[in-house]
């Protein structure tokens, strides 16, 4: 939501009519407006976002053309909710996760790897919120996040890159690309 779609909208053109602390941030806003939506612990929140966010996304896409950049949706989505999480109502997440370039998975050629694995998998096992559930293959939660019903798998690529070889993570299909080494945790945390 720019200053253009603002003053559209604030000039009735839309006919909307706006009488909350909402439309002060909105008519305040130097630039641009962003709106985002976190995951919350009831599983209505984290697999979709808020009937709000779709009100004020189907306004901007009815009502303004496409390519006055009005409504720019970005993506960052990274997750799905874990099954065996969402069993036992506990709001964690699969996460793409890659194998790391150790001797132990290069003897076993393992490495490189994907897969998904759930985001309360810890050192502490005892935990309440510990998970230890992975699954392969890794999907693209970019295709994912658009279309639930058709989604395809990820790749690891080598691509030379400054001079030197580096691994990604790639989906053919919508053009996705990550380093690969992005997705792992810090040894230290």
């Amino acid at each position: 939501i720019n200053e253009k779609s603002l003053k559209k909208v604030s000039n009735k053109e839309i006919g909307l009519v706006y009488e909350s602390h909402f439309h002060v941030a909105l008519t305040r806003a130097k630039e641009s407006i962003y709106l985002v939506s976190a995951p919350g612990k009831d599983e209505v929140f984290y697999q979709n976002p808020s009937i709000f966010f779709e009100e004020i996304k189907d306004i901007c896409l009815d009502h303004f053309a496409f390519n006055e950049g009005v409504f720019e949706e970005l993506d960052f989505t990274e997750s799905i909710p874990c099954e065996v999480c969402a069993s036992k109502k506990i709001n964690q997440r699969m996460r793409i996760k890659t194998v790391r370039k150790n001797k132990k998975n290069l003897e076993s050629k393992s490495f490189p790897g994907i897969f998904m694995g759930c985001s309360g998998f810890s050192k502490n096992t005892k935990s309440p919120t510990f998970c230890n559930h992975s699954k392969r293959p890794a999907i693209c939660i970019n295709c994912f996040s658009k279309d639930k019903a058709s989604f395809s798998e990820l790749e690891i690529i080598t691509l030379e890159e400054d001079a030197e070889k580096k691994l990604f993570v790639v989906c053919k299909k919508c053009g996705f690309k990550k380093d690969y080494f992005y997705y792992q945790k810090k040894e230290n945390s």
